[in-house]
């Protein structure tokens, strides 16, 4: 199974505050265990990406862009699978990682473009031999219209 996390180009804004003003969208994904809360649709432009974690574990969220041409349920239908393919996502994107309870700091900034489609992801295990959390269905995809 190909992990993402050794070949993103990490894109986060070290402790970015995202207040009133500023020249880009905001978007809160909430982790739980093991799920991520993200809308299914944003509009594209300059968006700031934060992690908030409301589980009792640490998780991660891997933020990337799959491949052009690959609809959202193809996507979710790649991540549910456990092995996404080399060809299907862009080897670009950021990993933001939150303990338990916790809000992370740290921004992913992307300038999202119109009929993407974007991937999260959480490889994080529990405990040695634990099932990564992905394979327990932490994941999500939404699309940019």
């Amino acid at each position: 199974m190909r992990t993402l996390v050794g070949g993103i180009a990490l894109a986060a804004m070290a402790g970015a505050a995202c207040g009133t003003g500023d020249p880009y969208a905001r978007v809160e994904i909430i982790a739980r265990n093991y799920a991520f809360t993200v809308p299914e649709t944003l509009p594209p432009g300059l968006t700031a990406f934060r992690l908030i974690n409301q589980g009792t574990v640490t998780h991660e969220v891997q933020l990337f862009r799959f491949a052009t041409g690959i609809s959202p349920d193809s996507a979710r239908r790649i991540l549910a699978s456990g092995n996404i393919p080399d060809d299907a996502a862009e080897m670009q994107g950021g990993i933001l990682v939150g303990a338990a309870g916790d809000t992370v700091r740290q921004r992913i900034l992307d300038d999202l473009r119109s009929g993407t489609v974007y991937g999260l992801n959480c490889e994080f295990q529990d405990s040695a031999g634990a099932p990564q959390h992905s394979r327990l269905g932490m994941f999500a995809v939404f699309r940019v219209q």
